[in-house]
């Protein structure tokens, strides 16, 4: 109904059923959990569809606050159907109706019931078909006159800054992170991002002041077109040898689809810090790297992905103290069957002072650490009580046909799978930040760009593993990083991440790093070269960045 609507010009009737399409099949997907892996998903990926639609089309009738509860309900079940869990929901309720439009379901629910009486009668022959259809057709009038009121209301109401289009279950969601976020950083100014990318076109929703601002549509630019352009950019990314100039101008095409139509937004609101809450293949982009034709995005805004606002917990940062940031550090420079490390153990001796030993005073955070065969599932369970940091440095994939084909790599080779994590979410109470100083982390072996699946929902679930086991924010790579280069800046993001003189919050810290290695001052004695952006922009932040 919702599709046939659609195309006979009836936005707003269309809405309706659209609506109420994916209320009942969310009922339906709650009682098929019996069924095999397959026909879930491609179960789930019909729902997904018809998100995508309703989104569009409330967006097109400016009704903002709907469509962001439906692109929040969206993340949510995508994350659902590739963890395999049920039970994530935060507090987002089935799609809302405005009382109008519950008026128009029930009255169409009338008229197919009685539909089916008129039916049976004429099929019998009753003596009371006329009087029968006489009270359809006043159903029927009642019900069109519903219908174009309702459309006479939305389109005269249109673009008014009222509560019509708010309705009352409806939490503004992106609030609890831009005023957290605002009252954290050192400048505030917070816009929350969510790209919607559908087959003909893009569009933008972006949040400010605890409230969804406006939207954008891009016409321009198709799936099957960003689809293409960020594998181009990602090939680019990867090679640490690729053409610098190739990659801006590729880079700068993502920028002017994704950024350059909210400039304006961006510099009267005095932003600062970008909350990107992504869709489809602009998960696998790390935002950070960007470029407007001068500058990256992180030259001029701190960047921080969530997996959906209502799965970030904004209410903790980290302490102001070292002392109140106990670590532990996990990592294997030489494990068996795996390339060799080399800077692993320098990496953690940076980082950790350790307090069975009262001679190390070079680390940064107090805390303990275990290395190659002392990297195993138990020493990390173990030891993970009255721990803010985990630092886990190692080979790892996260495969992006199955999540349980994931793996990060224990120290004696073994592999530290999904179901293993899963379990380790029992002692991360503690755990603040999680960072993943590890070969490919937040993406799987290859980059798999399909118009016919979901893309990129992998990237999500692989911080999701973590963040429903207590942590508030994962610091992981999109694609397989130089050793070298990572143990340098997991050195400067810790280093700056300590300096409690600037009280700079985790998205702070590692825009400062990055723009070390943009200008090139690092200060190691080695000659290295890390300012082409596969060295210093895989790493991204998922969740609470503050």
């Amino acid at each position: 109904m919702g599709f046939l609507l659609e195309k006979q010009n009836q936005p707003e009737t269309a809405i309706i059923f659209f609506k109420q399409s994916v209320n009942i099949r969310e009922g339906i997907r709650r009682d098929i959990q019996g069924l095999s892996t397959e026909l879930q998903q491609s179960y789930t990926e019909t729902i997904a569809n018809t998100y995508r639609r309703l989104a569009d089309l409330l967006l097109s009738q400016d009704r903002i606050l709907e469509a962001q509860q439906v692109l929040e309900l969206l993340k949510i079940q995508e994350v659902q159907e590739f963890t395999r869990n049920r039970s994530i929901r935060g507090e987002i309720k089935d799609v809302t109706f405005l009382p109008q439009e519950q008026k128009i379901i029930e009255q169409y629910g009338n008229l197919i019931a009685f539909a089916n009486e008129i039916k049976d009668c004429e099929d019998n022959q009753c003596p009371q078909l006329k009087q029968l259809r006489d009270q359809r057709n006043q159903l029927k009038r009642e019900y069109n006159q519903s219908v174009r009121e309702l459309a006479t209301l939305i389109r005269t109401r249109r673009g008014d800054d009222d509560a019509f289009f708010e309705p009352t279950e409806l939490s503004q969601t992106s609030e609890k992170i831009i005023s957290a976020s605002d009252q954290h950083n050192t400048q505030p100014g917070t816009m929350v991002i969510y790209p919607l990318v559908l087959d003909d076109k893009l569009r933008l929703l972006f949040a400010t002041k605890g409230k969804v601002v406006g939207s954008r549509e891009i016409k321009q630019v198709s799936r099957q077109q960003l689809n293409d352009t960020v594998v181009k950019l990602r090939l680019a990314l990867e090679n640490p040898n690729s053409d610098l100039t190739e990659l801006q101008n590729t880079s700068k095409q993502l920028y002017d689809w994704l950024i350059k139509p909210i400039e304006k937004e961006l510099t009267e609101g005095k932003i600062n810090h970008l909350v990107f809450s992504l869709d489809r293949a602009t998960r696998y982009i790390p935002m950070q790297v960007l470029y407007d034709g001068e500058n990256y995005l992180i030259e001029n805004y701190t960047v921080t992905n969530v997996i959906n606002t209502q799965l970030t917990d904004t209410q903790d940062r980290l302490p102001d103290t070292i002392e109140g940031n106990r670590i532990l550090a996990v990592g294997g420079s030489n494990i068996p069957g795996q390339t060799k490390l080399d800077h692993v153990e320098t990496e953690i001796d940076f980082i950790v002072q350790e307090e069975n030993n009262p001679n190390d005073t070079q680390g940064i955070y107090p805390g303990i650490s275990f290395l190659n065969e002392d990297f195993h599932f138990n020493n990390l369970q173990n030891n993970l009580e009255e721990r803010k940091l985990l630092h886990i440095a190692t080979h790892g994939k996260f495969t992006t046909g199955n999540q349980y084909d994931s793996y990060l790599v224990l120290g004696n080779g073994e592999k530290l799978t999904i179901p293993d994590i899963e379990i380790l979410g029992d002692y991360l109470d503690d755990v603040h930040l999680v960072v993943l100083s590890a070969c490919e982390t937040a993406l799987g072996d290859s980059l798999i760009v399909d118009p016919n699946r979901e893309e990129g929902i992998e990237i999500n679930a692989i911080s999701y593993y973590f963040l429903t086991g207590g942590a508030k924010t994962i610091m992981a790579s999109l694609w397989q990083v130089d050793d070298n280069g990572t143990s340098e800046l997991m050195q400067q993001f810790y280093a700056k991440l300590s300096q409690s003189n600037q009280s700079l919050t985790k998205a702070e810290a590692l825009q400062k790093v990055q723009l070390i290695f943009i200008n090139k001052t690092l200060t190691k004695k080695e000659n290295y070269d890390h300012s082409h952006p596969h060295y210093w922009s895989p790493f991204i932040l998922m969740g609470n960045g503050i």
